[in-house]
C-alpha cells in the first residue's frame, strides 16, 4: 500500500519579517504617492507603485522573481537549446535546503518538481551516523559517571581512615613505632593524593564527554527538527534565479519527494517507460548543483532491479534528485543513489518514473 505523508502550505514567515523591515527602515521625510486602481479607487503609499509590486513579488516568489510568469519561454530564449538534453538541463533546477542541497526537476507545466525525500530531509545514513556518535558518547558518559562517583565514595573512606591513622601515629608513645607507622602513612598519603589525582582527571573527561554528548544530542534535534518543520524550500533555475517553493508531498516508502512553485508556466519533463528501453541504450544523468553550470553523466541502461533502473551514469550528491533521461530527453527515472561493485565500478540507481508517478498519482494524475 502507498504510504504518503502530505503537507499543508505554511505561509513565508521571512516574507512578513522582510515587509516589517522595510517599514521600519523608511526615512521620516519620504514621499506620499497617490496612485488609482482599477476600479477607480484612491491609493496612498509612501513608495512608488511600481516599486511596491516588485517588492510583493519579491517576498512571495523569490529573492529575484523574474516578472514573465512563462518561465519555460523565458529560459528557452535565454539558453536556446540545441538539442533534448540541453533541453532537459532548463527542466532541471537546484534545490538548497537546511539539510544540503540536492537537483530537482519539473515534472508539469504547472510548477510541480519531483527530487530525492533525503534532499530535503537529510541522508538517512547521515542520520544515523549521528545516532550512533550521540549512543557511543552517551555510553561513554554513563560509564565514566558510575566509575566517578565510585571511585569519590572510596576516597572518601581511604581520606577517614588516613586520618585515624594520623591520630594513631600522634597517640603513639613508642618513638620507634610511631616512626614506622609516620613511614607507611607518608606512603599511604601519596598513594591517596595519585588516586585523587587520576580521579580528578577522569572528572575532566567526564566534563568533556558530556559537552561531546551535548553538541551530538543538538545535532540530533536539529535534524529532527528540519525533517519534521522544513516545508518551505528554495530553487535556483539555470540562470540562477532564486525561487521559493514548498513541499506538497513525501513518500514513505521511496526516496521521493514532490515540491510546487505556484504562479508560472514552467518547462517540464515527459515520462517515458524504461522498459520500452534496450539494454545497453544511451542514458543521461542531469544535475544542477549550487554553484555550478548543468551537469550531465552520459551511461548506458545496465538493466532494472526492483523500483529502480540500474545504469552506468555517474551518479553523485550533484545529481542527485535529478532526471535519468533518454537520448530523447524524456525521464525515465529519478537519480537516487551509487552503488559500488566488486571491481568498485560505479553503479547508479534510480527510481522508475512509473512508479514516481504512482506514488504523487493524485497530484499528478488528476
Amino acid at each position: 500500500m502507498r504510504q504518503i505523508r502530505t503537507y499543508a502550505r505554511r505561509p513565508h514567515v521571512f516574507g512578513a519579517l522582510f515587509f516589517l523591515l522595510l517599514f521600519v527602515s523608511q526615512p521620516a521625510h519620504a514621499g506620499v504617492y497617490k496612485y488609482q486602481d482599477e476600479e477607480g479607487n484612491w491609493h496612498f503609499s509612501d513608495r512608488p507603485v511600481g516599486e511596491t509590486q516588485a517588492t510583493e513579488g519579491l517576498s512571495e516568489r523569490g529573492v529575484d522573481a523574474p516578472q514573465n510568469p512563462d518561465l519555460d519561454q523565458r529560459l528557452s530564449e535565454l539558453f536556446a537549446p540545441k538539442n533534448d538534453i540541453e533541453r532537459v538541463s532548463i527542466a532541471t533546477v537546484a534545490i538548497h535546503t537546511a539539510a544540503g542541497t540536492g537537483s530537482g526537476f519539473f515534472i508539469t507545466d504547472d510548477g510541480y518538481i519531483l527530487t530525492n525525500r533525503h534532499v530535503l530531509q537529510g541522508d538517512k545514513s547521515q542520520r544515523q551516523a549521528i545516532e550512533q556518535q550521540y549512543l557511543n558518547y552517551k555510553r561513554q558518559v554513563d560509564n565514566l559517571k558510575d566509575w566517578v562517583d565510585s571511585q569519590k565514595g572510596q576516597l572518601v573512606i581511604a581520606e577517614a581512615r588516613l586520618r585515624s591513622s594520623k591520630q594513631d601515629i600522634y597517640s603513639e608513645r613508642d618513638s620507634q613505632v610511631r616512626q614506622g607507622k609516620q613511614q607507611i602513612y607518608e606512603a599511604q598519603h601519596r598513594n591517596f593524593e595519585r588516586w585523587k589525582a587520576n580521579v580528578r582527571d577522569k572528572e575532566y573527561e567526564l566534563s568533556e564527554f558530556e559537552r561531546k554528548l551535548d553538541s551530538a544530542k543538538l545535532a540530533l534535534d536539529n535534524r529532527e527538527l528540519i525533517a519534521d518543520l522544513s516545508q518551505n524550500f528554495t530553487i535556483f533555475l539555470r540562470d540562477k534565479t532564486e525561487l521559493y517553493v514548498y513541499l506538497v508531498a513525501a513518500s514513505e516508502t521511496y526516496d521521493l519527494a514532490l515540491l510546487k512553485l505556484d504562479g508560472y508556466k514552467t518547462p517540464f519533463l515527459e515520462p517515458f517507460d524504461s522498459h520500452r528501453i534496450a539494454q545497453g541504450e544511451a542514458v543521461y544523468a542531469v544535475g544542477n548543483p549550487l554553484n555550478l553550470r548543468t551537469q550531465v553523466a552520459a551511461g548506458v541502461l545496465s538493466g532494472h532491479q526492483g523500483a529502480f533502473v540500474k545504469t552506468d551514469a555517474r551518479i553523485y550528491p550533484g545529481n542527485s534528485g535529478g532526471p535519468l533521461v533518454t537520448g530523447s530527453g524524456r525521464v525515465i527515472g529519478i537519480n537516487t543513489f551509487k552503488q559500488l561493485t566488486r571491481k568498485f565500478e560505479g553503479l547508479g540507481f534510480a527510481i522508475r518514473i512509473d512508479i514516481v508517478l504512482n506514488e504523487f498519482s493524485g497530484y499528478l494524475n488528476p
